[in-house]
């Protein structure tokens, strides 16, 4: 019970728990309950009140065991977290101001962790960045796409407003190399293989959740009737300060906007 009280936060709007340990959200006390449903506790029965009449006559109550969770919510002695929604915001804390409305939300951020770097780091970074300046040569562009990279990992909290498509004639050239380095470097912050048009189509982004870098392979979505609208989406995506993010079947949350479109594509009509 010590370490629910420590862990959990009640949403009060939705009616889910939150686990700030692993950032994990449910929908529902019940569906928190059944996860944590091997924290089991002994929960003595309430004294009954003295209403003059002398002792009651039966069997009296006895203890009973409960799951954790359960007695958490009940919140006997008042002491719960409980917040009015949940969201994400890098560089926050995790008791924070919502993007939107009053009260207070529930931050799952949390901060990026790396190994200690070896002395010879720069010896192994030269490959990732040698094979940068090899895909994008002459100009400043290699600089421009460090630099962007560097202020995922910088200031994760803060969008540049601006996203790179790479177009290339020719296949296996080791753009997704760069991204699958990048994945491991943002692990759990990085969406690879996304599919733009279900992303600009589809009521459920998920894929966005969480999310500091976006990856799409094969960008093709500059043709077609509709392209004028897909730009348009396209240009709300990348830039919004906040962003409703819709699961399946996870908890709704509005989440500040903290992501990056990395997008490849071998076709010049890529975008509109």
């Amino acid at each position: 019970l010590k370490g629910a009280k420590r862990d959990l936060v009640y949403v009060s709007l939705a009616g889910g728990v939150v686990d700030l340990r692993s950032g994990r959200a449910w929908r529902t006390v019940e569906l928190a309950a059944t996860h944590f449903a091997g924290s089991r506790m002994t929960v003595e029965p309430e004294k009954p009140k003295d209403d003059g009449d002398g002792p009651k006559r039966g069997r009296p109550p006895q203890p009973k065991e409960m799951r954790v969770v359960n007695v958490w919510v009940g919140d006997r002695n008042g002491d719960r977290k409980t917040v009015d929604v949940m969201t994400w915001a890098p560089g926050r804390r995790a008791i924070c101001a919502p993007p939107e409305g009053r009260g207070e939300a529930v931050n799952t951020w949390s901060e990026l962790s790396f190994k200690d770097a070896p002395d010879d780091w720069t010896d192994r970074a030269a490959k990732f960045v040698d094979h940068v300046r090899w895909l994008l040569p002459g100009g400043d562009d290699a600089d421009d796409f460090l630099d962007w990279i560097a202020h995922i990992v910088q200031h994760p909290g803060v969008l540049p407003h601006t996203a790179w498509l790479m177009i290339t004639s020719k296949r296996g050239v080791g753009r997704n190399w760069v991204a699958s380095v990048l994945a491991r470097v943002l692990a759990g912050h990085a969406a690879l293989g996304v599919d733009l048009g279900e992303v600009l189509g589809s009521s459920f982004n998920e894929r966005l959740s969480e999310k500091l870098l976006l990856v799409v392979d094969e960008t093709r979505e500059g043709s077609g009737a509709d392209r004028h609208r897909k730009a348009n989406k396209l240009q709300k995506v990348i830039t919004e300060e906040h962003r409703e993010i819709n699961p399946k079947f996870g908890l709704k949350s509005v989440q500040y906007n903290c992501c990056r479109f990395l997008m490849f594509s071998n076709f010049m009509d890529a975008l509109p």
